[in-house]
């Protein structure tokens, strides 16, 4: 699988390399000590609703076709929530 049209780069690499980038930049903060399978999950599920408060009132035509504002905002929100989704696998451990 490729992204875009113009790319060829494989989707797994890519979400590898942002993934490594968004630990560098945790690890830089020292914000490793935070990131327990609770906070991380409890943070997603925030982002998650920050998310879709962006939706909450759009008509479905509007959600496809936000304003450049809103689009903005709900692309913050993406991000978000997919900085926390790499953060979590490497934060469980088995017993």
């Amino acid at each position: 699988m490729t992204v875009g049209a113009v790319k060829s780069v494989p989707v797994a690499t890519e979400l590898e390399e942002l993934a490594g980038r968004l630990r560098r930049f945790g690890a830089e903060r020292e914000w490793k000590k935070f990131h327990t399978p609770k906070n991380l999950a409890m943070a997603l599920a925030g982002e998650a609703g920050e998310l879709l408060a962006e939706f909450q009132w759009l008509t479905p035509e509007e959600s496809q076709r936000p304003d450049p504002e809103t689009l903005g905002r709900i692309r913050g929100e993406l991000a978000d929530v997919l900085n926390y989704l790499v953060h979590s696998p490497p934060s469980l451990k088995s017993t």
